[in-house]
């Protein structure tokens, strides 16, 4: 393990526990006459240090699930709890990493990361510390300086989720951050979050439509169904870290996930 890559002190804090009880989401949408359904009522768990990712095609409210947690938008009914505390707005002990890397362009890369702890009682030369030390764990120590344009964007996702852990978030949530990548990238970019969260025990919830992805990654996956969006299957898997993407396992739990999506696609009523 890195010595670079910098503990996490949840630990401290006590177990965390993540739970959402019958929380669904409806909208009102003023060409269509009624509430319409986004999410169903959805009842989970999530424990300290479980990687847990959310799979399903688009629409089918993995996002929206997600958007809940973060306290970004409130259920229309039921609740989430954080250490038995109701979630009702964003917190820093839940900090999202988005699809685009949301980075701001006029400021460097390393600035980048220090925005996440300007409201957190750091020192400034602490700021520019714990910064470098996750730029050194992104491997991007040589480029703190560079501009946000200069890099490609595998870089910029890294600097991206080196923003997002800076504060300690106790949960981070990903919302598909690899979908504009190429396959190398990736490849290199899923090594990358499991050997971080090996070193951090981070609770991660993860977003993706990927099969593939979701059995290399995660420790629990639920697979999702749309129209309106719920939860349908969830599968563990078994299989120790660091995984290979490629690897005849990882596939095989993928299948699984695919058999399952599969049903949802042949027996909408029941999914």
């Amino acid at each position: 393990m890195s010595s670079d890559i910098p503990q996490s002190n949840g630990a401290s804090k006590g177990p965390l526990k993540l739970v959402v009880l019958g929380a669904s989401k409806s909208y009102e949408i003023t060409s269509i006459k009624g509430p319409v359904a986004a999410l169903s009522p959805v009842n989970m768990e999530i424990n300290e240090g479980e990687f847990v990712v959310f799979v399903g095609p688009s629409g089918c409210g993995k996002s929206t699930l997600l958007n809940l947690i973060a306290g970004f938008i409130a259920p229309t009914a039921g609740q989430i709890l954080l250490d038995g505390k109701p979630v009702t707005r964003p917190g820093r002990d839940r900090l999202m990493m988005f699809q685009d890397h949301a980075l701001f362009p006029w400021l460097n890369v390393i600035d980048n990361v220090v925005f996440g702890l300007k409201r957190r009682w750091f020192h400034p030369t602490l700021r520019k510390e714990k910064a470098r030390s996750l730029l050194r764990m992104m491997h991007l120590e040589k480029y703190e300086k560079a501009a946000i344009h200069e890099l490609s964007g595998g870089m910029k996702q890294r600097v991206a989720l080196a923003r997002a852990l800076a504060p300690d978030p106790r949960v981070l949530l990903i919302d598909e951050p690899f979908l504009a990548l190429d396959a190398m990238v990736k490849l290199e970019l899923y090594a990358e979050l499991q050997r971080i969260h090996l070193a951090t025990r981070k609770t991660i919830i993860f977003v993706t439509h990927e099969m593939q992805e979701a059995a290399c990654l995660g420790d629990r996956v639920f697979v999702f169904s749309g129209s309106p969006g719920r939860i349908t299957h969830k599968l563990s898997i078994d299989l120790p870290r660091p995984r290979d993407f490629n690897d005849p396992k990882v596939v095989g739990f993928a299948t699984q996930l695919m058999d399952r999506l599969k049903q949802n696609n042949q027996n909408p009523a029941r999914a």
